[in-house]
């Protein structure tokens, strides 16, 4: 745990509240009671048993109990979700586990419709494909794995090089570079669609070019240092009149919220990432097409003030993926 938590830290993950498998054995026997007790359970070879059969033929029973005694993952899994929709009478439970185990949840969750909870709907399994080497999938036994600790390392050293290379003179570079190399890794994992699986290419999670969080990233820093080169007061007194040229950006910086809402009733980040990417690319060329500083007052004003737009948009977007937005690179 304390590694894990250190490699956390480093992502910016935080936690409310971790509780261990080991906590829910006390709530074992009333869980398997209170399932009993709901008449859907039956004696298979000496093991306790919910048959699934009526959600798909071959689809195998939900084993509770074996014929030893002993409980499997799923009572405990069982015993965990009766908690904690006592605890937290959830609108969404959202189980965060890799494709491998859709049998599982999908167990888990026909054991709760069988008997008859109103919130079985609610409970969610948000499955995601696996990371794969080039020679295949990953296997610990076999010794084919790649850390994220190295990854993490790796990315960060090279975006300090790029760095080192592009702006020898950036303040704190060391930040800027763990924040664009740990941005560039998270990206990468999160601008695909969650059930796809993914093949680890080192060339491909190093990249700083194109289509990745390091491009959107840069794009912030260049929209601020914009805003740090204008004048005090220089917003003021807009001429909206000059932006009529700037509707198709601004009517895409108006969909974020639509974005963001269909993302969190999808469970799925690459809503954002793609977003994100998009405005990146867009604001780039609007930039380009319409000079900001230097203009008539109320033009640079008007122009100012998508800068700024633009800026907390890819601000706010780039938090909610857990990933940095520098204002200097």
């Amino acid at each position: 745990m304390k590694e894990f938590d250190r490699t956390y830290a480093r992502l910016k993950v935080t936690f409310d509240e971790v509780r261990g498998e080991s906590f829910y054995e006390d709530y074992l026997d009333s869980t398997i009671e209170r399932i009993v007790a709901a008449g859907i359970t039956e004696e298979s070879q000496g093991a306790l048993i919910v048959d699934l059969k009526q959600f798909g033929e071959h689809l195998p029973p939900c084993l509770l109990r074996k014929t030893d005694g002993t409980t499997l993952y799923a009572t405990r899994d069982m015993a965990a979700v009766f908690h904690r929709h006592e605890l937290y009478n959830f609108h969404r439970c959202l189980y965060v586990v890799g494709g491998d185990q859709r049998l599982h949840f999908q167990q888990l969750k026909h054991v709760l419709d069988r008997m008859g909870l109103e919130w079985e709907d609610r409970v969610e399994h948000i499955s995601f494909g696996m990371l794969r080497l080039p020679e295949g999938k990953m296997s610990t036994r076999e010794g084919k794995v790649v850390f994220l600790e190295d990854v993490l390392d790796r990315a960060v050293a090279e975006a300090r090089s790029i760095i080192d290379a592009k702006n020898p003179d950036l303040d704190k570079a060391g930040e800027i570079a763990e924040m664009v190399g740990v941005g560039a890794v998270v990206f990468n994992d999160l601008k695909r669609e969650r059930l796809k699986d993914i093949e680890f290419v080192w060339s491909e999670v190093l990249s700083f070019e194109g289509d990745t969080g390091p491009y959107v990233q840069y794009t912030h820093a260049r929209l601020t240092s914009i805003l740090r080169k204008s004048e005090s007061g220089a917003m003021e007194n807009a001429d909206y009149a000059c932006l009529e040229n700037s509707s198709a950006l601004l009517l895409n910086m108006g969909r974020f919220p639509a974005v963001l809402q269909r993302a969190a009733e999808n469970a799925e980040p690459s809503e954002v990432t793609q977003y994100l990417l998009g405005l990146a690319r867009e604001v780039n060329s609007w930039i380009a097409a319409n000079r900001v500083l230097g203009q008539e007052a109320p033009t640079t004003a008007a122009r100012l003030q998508v800068v700024e737009a633009a800026r907390q948009t890819i601000n706010i977007g780039l938090g909610i993926i857990g990933v940095g937005a520098p204002e200097s690179m």
